[in-house]
């Protein structure tokens, strides 16, 4: 499945994001709980369920609702884990657009604990299961959840492959200290989407926040061999969803800069093995 991410899109409308993507050659689109939130509000009387019907109409679907946040260090009861209300709207929202899955985030400030953190994330894993939505983690570089190994440990404790795994974004991978080998060591069934992004490797010190807005860079054009974790999970037999996220600036012209994505993908699917690599 060739997905366009709405990272690399941001500022786009949601109408001509849905249209370019179409027209691209996408297969699916993922939204932020921020658009979900813009479309609510900028016509009295819209829906969920009419956004869902935008997409299906456009011949495309919705792979992820990204970032659900809140699951991390969500209050404890004695009766169990009490995910926020907002956490579990954004859980209702991703069911009704019919997204695959959520990608669940540690976000800045939250310091990670694998104890608390699997207790979080298993009960959003459970929610997830009764909407029938299953949940991706994202470690990210400047996130106390930033290395892959952990966040695939605790995929693992908090329920089967099918419900919960990896999000892998080539270039937080780097920057993180990790990089293809990392990701070779990962269970093919955990890793349920990839995205895709070249760039340097950050100097120490370096904010890496403002670098992920402003410096990753279209596969090719960069010096972090984003197709070489491709490679290697496409010579293992996997076949989930890949994007390439890359930030421009905001409300760039949506047809051209999706035309662009789509063209840096196919890049990457061609030189990882030709058509045995491709999404299915």
């Amino acid at each position: 499945m060739r997905v366009l991410p709405c990272g690399t899109m941001q500022g786009v409308p949601v109408e001509a994001f849905v249209e370019a993507a179409a027209i691209a050659g996408f297969d699916a689109v993922s939204f932020s709980p921020r658009m979900v939130q813009a479309w609510l509000s900028e016509s009295s009387g819209r829906t969920v369920a009419d956004l869902r019907s935008l997409v299906d109409g456009a011949g495309l679907s919705v792979s992820e609702l990204d970032p659900v946040a809140g699951w991390h260090d969500a209050p404890r009861s004695p009766s169990g884990v009490e995910l926020p209300a907002e956490t579990r709207r954004t859980m209702a929202w991703a069911a009704e657009l019919g997204a695959a899955r959520v990608t669940a985030l540690v976000l800045p400030g939250e310091v990670h604990e694998v104890g608390p953190a699997s207790e979080g994330l298993t009960a959003l894993v459970e929610l997830g299961a009764e909407l029938g939505v299953a949940v991706q983690v994202e470690p990210f570089a400047w996130s106390s959840l930033h290395g892959l190994a952990e966040a695939a440990a605790m995929a693992r404790a908090a329920g089967p492959a099918e419900r919960v795994g990896l999000m892998v974004d080539t270039w937080h991978l780097v920057q993180a200290g990790g990089g293809p080998a990392a990701a070779a060591e990962l269970e093919v069934e955990r890793v349920h989407g990839v995205q895709l992004a070249d760039g340097v490797v950050a100097k120490a010190g370096t904010d890496l926040a403002a670098e992920n807005r402003t410096e990753r860079r279209w596969p090719g054009e960069g010096s972090l061999h984003p197709e070489q974790v491709l490679a290697d999970l496409a010579a293992r037999g996997w076949r989930g969803p890949v994007g390439v996220e890359v930030f421009g600036p905001v409300g760039a012209a949506s047809l051209p800069r999706a035309r662009r994505a789509r063209a840096a993908l196919d890049l990457v699917l061609d030189q990882v093995s030709g058509a045995t690599a491709r999404p299915s």
